[in-house]
């Protein structure tokens, strides 16, 4: 595993297979297809750089999604502290008839940022993982306990039932 990324062609294989999946995975976290790509573009550079500090201890995607949540994260932070508020007086300007549908799409927009970021506060890697595989790319519960090799006695289906416990009791309301 170590000599996974000697050469460029090696990275280039990574990047065919895991891109798309990063990408999509960016964009859920952000919401944006531009925020979405650049970001992608972010991690896979960084995957690239930190290559050494890969110990082979867990799969090579859950080494890359890793990277993509914290990125992602800390890129919200950071995207956070540079915009400001929508203030009441910019608010009162803004056409009535569409005022509503602004509102509510940034509430809409809110409420997914702050369940994407709740998601990855509280779970495992692992069960970050497994849930991703199961709901984002619909793998089957047994295909994702073989090709990740859990040996506990439920499988994949174990997370599942973790992770959504975990999920419910942050975000009672909105699950």
């Amino acid at each position: 595993m170590r000599g996974l990324f000697v050469d460029n062609d090696s990275f280039d294989q990574v990047i065919t297979r895991y891109g798309s999946q990063i990408n999509s995975w960016c964009y859920r976290f952000t919401g944006d297809r531009d925020a979405a790509s650049d970001l992608t573009q972010e991690v896979l550079l960084r995957a690239y750089r930190h290559f050494h500090t890969f110990r082979g201890d867990s799969h090579l995607c859950t080494w890359l999604y890793a990277i993509a949540r914290n990125h992602c994260a800390n890129a919200t932070r950071q995207h956070k502290r540079l915009t400001t508020p929508l203030t009441d007086r910019l608010a009162a300007v803004l056409p009535d008839d569409s005022a509503g549908r602004v509102y509510s799409r940034i509430e809409q927009d809110q409420t997914a940022r702050m369940r994407v970021r709740v998601l990855f506060q509280r779970l495992t890697p692992r069960e970050a993982e497994v849930l991703w595989l199961h709901y984002g790319h619909e793998t089957p519960l047994d295909t994702i306990t073989q090709s990740l090799g859990l040996t506990n006695r439920s499988g994949a289906k174990a997370y599942i039932v973790s992770a959504r416990r975990k999920l419910q009791r942050a975000m009672p309301k909105a699950a």
